[in-house]
């Protein structure tokens, strides 16, 4: 399970939209001087991103909560997000080559640009249709407010 830390900033039946800052290792690292990635992450790192979550717990507008989301669910859309287009780019130039045996670089990279397109189309229509499947949704794992005090039912009176 992958963790973070969120804040929630609304509610809808069921869900939580909730807030989480942009992180990079860059912190913890001795190159942050000479490094792209130190760089891009200062220009990229202050926007809060925006996530529909699961409410299991109960959370409230305002609390600081943990989030978390399963490496599988990580794992696969990444793997789809990233081979699609791809896929969709080789097949592109792979239809061009053979639609046109004596196909110059201009029929090519219309393959290719086409066969990209076409790839990131298959990933809208992948996206739209596992959008709001529970598989891949982040849940809230917990409240992390170390001062709000949750009651048990049977604990001490």
């Amino acid at each position: 399970m992958i963790e973070t830390q969120a804040v929630v900033v609304n509610l809808e039946e069921d869900f939580a939209y909730v807030e989480t800052q942009r992180q990079s290792a860059c912190g913890s690292c001795n190159a942050q001087e000479g490094c792209g990635t130190s760089a891009l992450s200062t220009v990229l790192g202050g926007k809060p991103t925006r996530f529909k979550v699961l409410n299991g717990v109960g959370a409230q507008v305002g609390d600081s909560v943990v989030i978390g989301l399963e490496e599988k669910a990580l794992l696969k859309s990444s793997l789809i997000a990233y081979l699609l287009p791809v896929l969709g780019l080789i097949l592109g130039v792979s239809a061009a080559l053979m639609l046109v045996p004596q196909a110059g670089d201009a029929t090519t990279a219309a393959g290719a640009l086409l066969g990209l397109l076409a790839g990131f189309f298959g990933l809208r229509q992948v996206n739209s249709r596992n959008g709001n499947s529970l598989e891949y949704m982040p849940v809230i794992l917990r409240l992390s407010n170390p001062w709000k005090v949750v009651g048990f039912a049977g604990g001490p009176k």
